[in-house]
């Protein structure tokens, strides 16, 4: 066991953060207002999410350029964000993704909107083997933006494929 000063030590090495997803309503109602709260409470970086609709859309009410101001007015920055299931436009997520600071991007499965996300969970291997290689693409043009990608799992990868193996001891990404 660590000595509680170690502990303590070992806690703070590393900046504290939230995944803003747990705080959307109140960044909806005042984004601004919110990020100077979580700053006073000494959070320094958040996860953000959806930043693909940066490409052509808001985020919040504002551009990329007005909310990379409003994160670093609050001294808040985006090491990391979620993107959308649809594994496209890469290019541009990435030109977001740097002008945001966000070095780090990741998609979840669909599990929650399987008739709709690209990247449902996969019933027989041949779907797995497709939505393996479709995200290794995905990782390899995000790499070749100088980003990391990586997949955010949920509980159905542990279903059974082919009623052999579970999704996520089957995936090679």
């Amino acid at each position: 066991a660590l000595a509680p000063h170690a502990l303590r030590a070992a806690c703070t090495a590393l900046p504290a953060g939230v995944q803003l997803f747990t705080v959307r309503d109140a960044l909806q109602r005042d984004l601004r207002s919110t990020l100077a709260k979580l700053h006073e409470i000494g959070i320094v970086e958040g996860e953000l999410w959806n930043v693909e609709r940066l490409v052509d859309d808001k985020l919040f009410g504002l551009g990329t350029a007005e909310l990379q101001r409003a994160f670093a007015a609050a001294g808040v920055q985006i090491p990391i964000s979620h993107i959308g299931d649809e594994l496209t436009n890469t290019g541009q997520i990435a030109d977001v993704a740097h002008a945001l600071g966000i070095g780090m991007l990741v998609v979840a499965s669909g599990y929650r909107r399987r008739d709709r996300s690209p990247i449902s969970p996969a019933e027989l291997r041949q779907q797995l083997d497709r939505l393996a290689e479709r995200l290794n693409q995905a990782g390899r043009e995000y790499r070749s933006h100088g980003l990391r990608f990586g997949y955010h799992n949920h509980e159905d990868e542990f279903a059974q494929v082919d009623r052999k193996s579970t999704r996520l001891n089957s995936s090679h990404t």
